[in-house]
């Protein structure tokens, strides 16, 4: 057996590597695992040796050199791998992969390698985290994706309801705890789309997307309601109306706590959110943008 110094093990990598890629078993056998033996190799606490090692062990599906390995490894593409080589055992797929991998730290490309790879049956153990993907029902149409409801959705509505004074937190808990609504309109965003000002036009905007989506819950501040045109719009409307002191947003947020309602809007609330990542996310995949292009809308989830 040889012995090498830790510089010598860069260039034993580089040429490990190489074989591999050519799969020249042979050559690896000979000329790096016969030459300076397994357990000496692993004993160097070199990650990137001890991942070429155990990826041999899966290419020749040498049992052997995985089990020994094994212990050694610590890379999460280390555990990908073994998961598809193992993967006709659910059981121990599903033990290796929860007892290695920290499922808050699955990231996107993840996801993906798991959908490509045959692992699908690991996502159930992501259940509840904020996952984006690129236009996930496109890519995989055979996959059903369920909508996990907000966990949180009580603490936070409690959190920003007490910021409110008792009288309108009792006008607003009287709107959305008595009529029904699947979405909420953001009513100032709308009227204010064209160009920033308000007019007849943007007020005819708003009764436009109200009569589109007409179980929603306008939010609108009172100031508005001074104008004789968009208080005869909100008649026969569900709607509540923020006073003096209070942002818009505030209610909005805790009426989509509330019932996880879509938003129509083109606000991405981070401000309100800045501190909350969990609910920033769960709120940018439940709003419905637009694009107003002198009174012709286009909708986009």
């Amino acid at each position: 057996m040889a012995l090498v110094s830790k510089y010598d093990i860069n260039k034993i990598c580089r040429t490990f590597y190489t074989y591999l890629s050519e799969k020249n078993f042979e050559n690896i056998n000979i000329n790096i695992l016969n030459k300076y033996g397994i357990d000496y190799l692993s004993s160097l606490e070199n990650n990137s040796i001890i991942s070429l090692i155990f990826q041999f062990g899966i290419d020749t599906d040498n049992k052997e050199i995985i089990t020994k390995i094994f212990p050694f490894i610590s890379r999460r593409r280390d555990y990908f791998h073994f998961l598809v080589f193992i993967k006709e055992d659910k059981i121990l797929c599903e033990k290796i992969f929860l007892n290695n991998i920290k499922v808050d730290s699955i990231i996107p490309k993840d996801i993906e390698f798991f959908i490509e790879n045959g692992l699908t049956f690991l996502i159930k153990h992501l259940s509840g985290l904020f996952i984006k993907l690129d236009s996930p029902g496109k890519i995989y149409p055979e996959i059903k994706f369920n909508k996990i409801k907000f966990k949180s959705s009580k603490a936070n509505f409690d959190k920003i309801a007490s910021t409110v004074d008792d009288k309108n937190m009792i006008r607003f808990l009287n709107t959305i705890m008595w009529e029904k609504y699947n979405y909420i309109i953001d009513a100032g965003n709308i009227l204010f789309s064209r160009n920033g000002n308000l007019n007849d036009a943007s007020i005819s905007d708003l009764e436009y997307v109200s009569k589109n989506f007409q179980d929603s819950l306008i939010v609108i501040h009172s100031k508005h309601l001074k104008n004789e045109k968009i208080k005869n719009l909100m008649q026969n409307k569900v709607y509540f109306a923020t006073t003096h002191g209070y942002n818009d947003d505030i209610f909005i947020i805790m009426a989509y706590l509330y019932n996880n309602s879509k938003i129509i809007t083109n606000d991405n609330y981070k401000d309100h959110t800045i501190e909350n990542n969990d609910l920033r996310n769960f709120i940018s995949n439940d709003l419905i943008k637009y694009t107003n292009n002198s009174g012709t809308f286009e909708f986009q989830e």
